[in-house]
């Protein structure tokens, strides 16, 4: 299975930073899904990475337009978002309670990624959630128990969180539980 990519997310991967959006144009998705012959396809439509995602006073928007036209072009092929985590606000502030230095993150409304997953998306990437999710557990067991160094139980409580986040995420999220 090949996923490929079409377009650039802005925000932070892998220290590369790329500042500005460039959307992926639904012309361009058809001629390169014919010629690659690719199996799935990420498309850049307003996400984007990391935890550091938006400026505080700016409101995510995503191009449900483009989605749109490319799911009308491309139709039942699998489209992909790269970057779409919710930067809940509550694990991070559970984060910073506990020592962490998390400022203004912010991420893609849950309203937004639900649409995306009733249309031609089939996979949304939120690694940022489930890191975010981890971090704030060990956190805050390293916090109330400062002696602890048993990794199974720091990481057992950031295994339990992140199984959490997925949980919330497959049944109020993506809308996919009980599904194959």
């Amino acid at each position: 299975m090949v996923e490929a990519e079409l377009g650039v997310l802005a925000g932070v991967e892998d220290d590369v930073v790329a500042a500005e959006h460039v959307y992926t144009d639904p012309d361009q998705a058809v001629e390169f899904v014919e010629r690659t012959g690719c199996d799935s396809l990420a498309i850049a439509i307003g996400t984007s990475h990391g935890a550091f995602k938006f400026p505080p006073d700016y409101e995510p928007q995503l191009r449900f337009d483009i989605l749109e036209e490319i799911q009308r072009k491309l139709p039942n092929f699998p489209i992909v978002l790269h970057g779409a985590s919710a930067v809940d606000p509550e694990t991070v502030e559970m984060c910073n309670k506990f020592g962490g230095n998390i400022a203004n993150a912010k991420g893609i409304p849950v309203e937004m990624l639900r649409k995306a997953a009733s249309m031609a998306v089939c996979k949304i990437n939120m690694d940022t959630d489930l890191r975010l999710a981890m971090t704030a557990a060990i956190r805050k067991v390293f916090a109330e128990n400062p002696a602890e160094f048993d990794p199974r139980k720091y990481l057992g409580a950031g295994r339990d969180a992140i199984q959490k986040v997925v949980e919330y995420k497959i049944e109020n999220v993506l809308g996919s539980a009980n599904r194959l």
